[in-house]
């Protein structure tokens, strides 16, 4: 494997960043809601659907076991991130629609995150975000079990809150990581403004 130099590791976490943002204003349940709404649901998701993305890629690419690359990521997060990283990609499913869904479960999951103690935990229109929720699980539920066995499903269900485990531990860690914390932040604003500049094209 190539081994990558500081410009590709740049690179890399650019495109991630780049293709959370596209994720997140490319759901039209999210963009169907008031900005109040958005705003407090890419405060509360954006960091979980990131290392989610991340972590897929790492699995999918391989780039896990790229002993330059895990030095790379060692320097940047530390030792505790870089241990719940490694551990985190043998949790990955395989399945990418599945994980597809799991990206969009997350977004309207709101009680996962760690970003920020200071967001408010009400929103506007809490019957939206409820039944939004509800969809997303039970379309993923149907899926596993036409895709697999009833037991398999279970089982990948299981392992999905396992991961989510692993993922809140994950969170806590990256919040001591200061120039991830503003990535994340950035990251939230360009995408809630973005949104917004796309309600006023569609008015106009």
């Amino acid at each position: 494997m190539i081994l990558p130099n500081e410009t590709l590791i740049t690179d890399f976490f650019s495109l991630l960043f780049e293709t959370t943002d596209l994720f997140l204003r490319s759901n039209g349940d999210l963009c169907s809601l008031s900005s109040d709404d958005r705003s407090i649901l890419l405060r509360t998701s954006s960091e979980s659907i990131l290392c989610l993305g991340a972590l897929f890629i790492l699995y999918q690419s391989q780039l896990i076991t790229c002993r330059s690359f895990l030095n790379a990521l060692h320097k940047i997060y530390g030792d505790q991130c870089l241990s719940l990283t490694i551990y985190a990609t043998k949790l990955i499913d395989p399945d990418i629609v599945f994980t597809k869904m799991t990206l969009s479960l997350l977004l309207f999951s709101t009680n996962i995150y760690l970003f920020s103690s200071k967001l408010q935990e009400h929103y506007v229109d809490t019957k939206t975000i409820f039944l939004i929720q509800n969809r997303y699980a039970e379309i993923t539920w149907k899926y596993l079990l036409y895709r697999y066995s009833h037991h398999e499903a279970v089982l990948k269900f299981m392992n999905l809150i396992r991961y989510l485990f692993v993922l809140i531990r994950t969170l806590f860690h990256l919040q001591s990581v200061q120039h991830h914390v503003n990535d994340v932040i950035s990251l939230i604003e360009n995408t809630e403004l973005k949104l917004i500049l796309d309600d006023i094209e569609q008015i106009e």
